[in-house]
């Protein structure tokens, strides 16, 4: 019998399932602060993630963003005296990040909404609006790249004029847009007439996310 290759493994796996490891493995990693094994950890879901078909230089560049910002975390942690709870701290984060690209890289957003509008629906009762949270999370998910690729050019932008070392160079620009791109597209939701309280199918969901962001970002590109 022919062995199976990883990303098929991981791609054949039902979207709940991986949800519910992701969340598993989150919350089990506060358990673990010694900076090893989480190290280890990292390494296991980088290897995860490029066997599940995502490029080494895409991987890297979508884990450098997260890293400018707990490279900060760090520097506070080791002003403070405490250089290896700040190492343990940057570590489960970016190994969270890389099984969160692992999920993402191998389940189709449908699947992923439907298993997650599943999990909620008992949560109506308490005002949790599930398909409410579901549009939050796909846009969250289409979000990233567009933040990646925004951050890349205020970099290159800055650099230029000679602020590559400041990072208020590029945080401050590249809140602004992003506050603003978020702006247009909840104006663009509105002008669709999403509902969240509405028994939407996550496929419904999953195109209004698409169509929402796209025409929310396209209108904060031309401006």
């Amino acid at each position: 019998m022919p062995m199976r290759h990883p990303g098929a493994i991981l791609r054949s796996l039902p979207a709940g399932a991986k949800l519910l490891a992701l969340a598993a493995l989150g919350a089990c990693s506060f358990a673990v602060t010694a900076p090893l094994p989480l190290a280890l950890a990292l390494t296991i879901l980088c290897a995860l993630a490029i066997a599940a078909g995502l490029r080494p230089g895409t991987l890297v560049r979508q884990m450098i963003p997260v890293g400018v910002m707990l490279a900060g975390i760090f520097i506070v942690h080791w002003a403070a005296g405490d250089s290896r709870t700040g190492l343990a701290t940057v570590l489960r984060a970016l190994a969270l990040v890389a099984a969160a690209l692992v999920v993402t890289h191998t389940t189709r957003m449908p699947a992923m909404l439907e298993s997650l509008q599943r999990a909620l629906e008992p949560l109506r009762r308490l005002g949790i609006k599930p398909a409410g949270v579901a549009m939050m999370v796909a846009l969250t998910i289409r979000f990233i790249p567009e933040l990646l690729q925004t951050a890349g050019r205020i970099r290159e932008a800055q650099r230029a004029r000679g602020l590559g070392r400041n990072g208020l160079a590029l945080v401050v620009p590249l809140l602004i847009r992003t506050l603003r791109n978020a702006e247009l597209v909840a104006a663009a939701l509105d002008a669709r007439g999403f509902d969240p309280d509405a028994p939407l199918p996550p496929s419904t969901v999953a195109a209004s996310a698409t169509t929402c962001y796209a025409r929310g970002t396209s209108r904060g590109n031309r401006r």
